[in-house]
């Protein structure tokens, strides 16, 4: 049933009503997204922090996750696929599996230099090249 049709018993209906309400819903709808343009995103998207399992990240970090169940797990690869990264990010980090530690890129994109980022040895963490007694 189109909508003349369900309102044919309405004098005051004619076709051009109907069009000019269309015109009309459509406008509002285009202000409606003016002004989302010019105030801009909700605050937790215009602030530039993304939280995982919390509704409020610090304001002094970019991605902050918490959990009492779960941790962050970084990549893990092999060399091979370490090397076969393109331009890798200075400071990239990754978990190799072949040497079974953390690197990170030291280098440049172009000339990347993978530093291990911790060794384990006991029951403790040392930084690398510092020796523990």
């Amino acid at each position: 049933m189109s909508l003349q049709e369900a309102n044919s018993d309405d004098e005051s209906f004619t076709p051009e009503i109907g069009l000019a309400m269309r015109v009309r819903d459509r406008r509002y709808h285009v202000l409606i997204v003016i002004l989302l343009l010019i105030w801009g995103p909700p605050q937790g998207w215009a602030d530039g922090n993304v939280g995982i399992g919390t509704t409020s990240p610090d304001t002094s970090a970019l991605l902050e996750l918490r959990s009492v169940r779960s941790g962050l797990l970084i990549p893990r690869m092999t060399t091979a696929q370490r090397d076969a990264i393109i331009l890798p990010a200075k400071s990239l980090l990754i978990f190799n599996t072949t040497t079974n530690r953390f690197e990170y890129n030291d280098g440049t994109p172009a000339a990347p230099n993978w530093v291990p980022f911790l060794t384990g040895s006991g029951s403790f963490w040392s930084l690398q090249g510092i020796p523990r007694c």
